[in-house]
């Protein structure tokens, strides 16, 4: 029997950076990334994270203070589809500057906002997993993303859509 697995089964702190993943946050499985600002400081970063008021913006949860060595489902092949259509695209700051799922398209990334820290903001790479130093103001936003992975017969299929 030939058999086809999209993900890997791993430890949270066995993904490298900038990898895609299927874990366990309060109450459901979350489609997350890993992100670093550097090697000794990497964060899961969660798109749609939901507070206590039904608020989604995503947040960066710091590793070593709050995962590690639960499992989780590594999605190596995983790839970032931004939708590009008028209705989505806009220039600059997504909803005047605040804080939501809205993925910045760079000329070479694509940059995903988040709070860490008590309410810190940072920015990410989502493609690198690295650390943004570049603003978000001069890029283009999206309100809506997908992350694809590829099915047994070489297609892409939706595994998590965004929308801010």
């Amino acid at each position: 029997m030939d058999v086809f697995a999209v993900g890997e089964s791993m430890k949270i702190v066995d993904v490298p950076v900038g990898g895609c993943l299927l874990c366990m946050m309060p109450g459901k499985p979350r489609i997350c990334f890993i992100a670093a600002f550097d090697a000794d400081n990497q964060y899961l970063l969660d798109p749609a994270f939901v507070d206590g008021d039904g608020r989604s913006y995503p947040v960066a949860h710091a590793m070593e203070r709050n995962f590690g060595h639960e499992n989780c489902i590594h999605y190596p092949q995983a790839r970032l589809r931004p939708t590009m259509t008028p209705d989505c695209i806009a220039p600059g700051y997504h909803r005047q500057g605040g804080i939501s799922s809205a993925l910045y398209l760079g000329s070479d990334a694509f940059v995903l906002q988040a709070t860490f820290d008590h309410h810190r903001v940072t920015a990410f790479d989502l493609k690198t997993g690295m650390h943004w130093n570049g603003g978000v103001s001069d890029l283009f936003n999206t309100s809506r993303w997908t992350v694809k992975i590829p099915d047994g017969h070489g297609k892409y299929q939706d595994l998590a859509n965004f929308t801010a």
